[in-house]
């Protein structure tokens, strides 16, 4: 596979992690050539982290596509300042890898996939979490079949983020720093990968979804408006998903990239927490009372893995499992749940998809 080139876009605090953590992983195969932000101080903290030569930054998208030669862009800016980047891309000719969610509507989400289809250009969403090592080990579990059957799935996003103001998603206007609100971008933002996790264990799409938000206030001064969530998913092959989340702890469970999941099988238990993976069961020989499990062998895990994998469709290869394509699904999912909360109703995931796609 040749080496690719592509210009990053969003040096935010995300786009700070990519630097630091994403860029030395991908160099076999991936070269940053150019960085763009429209925050001056945003990308004076990228210049520190000396990836690039200081003249290889920049203010303006167009200037930096203009001024070099690449085969995409990753895009990590906020999801509702995406649509006119995505028209750049296409204007220039170049692929994207988009960090998640593609879009903070499910509207936005079908438009960039239209566009981006009859340009002809290729597009993935970086679903990190789901390709960390302990979750894709659970995933290699389940689909081995060893362990029989999947009944259930339960997940769990619980932190101690009481002394973390409340960011609002749409600017200062105070009006519109609700609960509601401030869920809705922890829930596109963040417990989408808890989601499509899901999709990846059971191997499926999702059937059906309710989810019930409520404001969670401790009495001990804590800045902002935090809420707690159960999200509660049936999938198309019948297994049955629930989500806790709760940013308002008074400890911390499972935070980012540290979730819990237990999966209730036929012949055993299969639980990640923290990193580690363990299997009980009760059933007797060959299955193991307790066991920690290894995790699996691979070359590559989360933002590296999607990374490598979209250059490798980029030079011919199969179209990756994170295709805005197939994120479709993912966003019909999350944008469903928001839904649910909203009106408090179940809500048809398939039909929630078809409505969207044919509008």
């Amino acid at each position: 596979m040749k080496k690719l080139k592509f210009i990053h876009v969003g040096t935010g605090n995300f786009g700070i992690y990519w630097g630091k953590n994403v860029f030395p992983k991908i160099q076999p195969f991936a070269e940053c050539v150019a960085a763009v932000d429209i925050n001056p101080e945003a990308l004076e903290n990228f210049k520190a982290l000396n990836r690039l030569p200081p003249d290889k930054h920049y203010t303006d998208l167009r200037a930096a596509l203009t001024e070099n030669k690449c085969d995409f862009i990753v895009v990590v800016v906020m999801p509702n300042a995406r649509m006119p980047i995505i028209d750049l891309a296409i204007e220039f000719g170049v692929d994207v890898l988009c960090e998640k969610p593609a879009a903070d509507t499910m509207e936005d989400y079908v438009a960039i996939y239209r566009k981006m289809k009859a340009a002809g250009r290729k597009i993935a969403v970086t679903m990190s979490h789901r390709y960390e090592r302990e979750k894709q080990t659970l995933e290699q579990m389940v689909r081995s079949g060893v362990y029989g059957k999947p009944n259930y799935i339960y997940g769990r996003l619980a932190m101690q983020r009481r002394k973390i103001p409340s960011t609002n998603y749409w600017g200062d206007d105070p009006s519109k720093k609700t609960p509601f609100n401030i869920f809705r971008r922890g829930l596109t933002e963040g417990i989408i990968h808890e989601l499509d996790t899901f999709r990846g264990i059971t191997g499926c799409n999702a059937s059906k979804v309710f989810c019930k938000i409520w404001q969670f206030n401790p009495e001990d001064g804590s800045e902002g408006i935090h809420t707690a969530s159960l999200i509660q998913v049936t999938m198309e092959n019948g297994v049955q998903c629930l989500i806790e989340h709760s940013n308002a702890n008074a400890v911390t469970l499972n935070g980012w990239s540290n979730e819990h999941y237990r999966i209730e099988c036929a012949n055993a238990t299969l639980i990640a927490d923290n990193r580690k993976v363990t299997v009980l069961s009760g059933m007797g020989q060959p299955f193991p009372e307790k066991a920690e499990m290894p995790l699996m062998e691979g070359d590559f895990f989360d933002h590296t893995l999607l990374v490598h994998d979209f250059c490798k469709w980029l030079d011919g290869g199969s179209e990756m499992k994170t295709s805005l394509s197939d994120n479709l699904q993912c966003a019909a999912l999350t944008f469903a749940a928001l839904e649910s909360a909203f009106s408090g109703k179940e809500v048809d995931v398939q039909e929630f998809f078809v409505k969207h796609m044919n509008t």
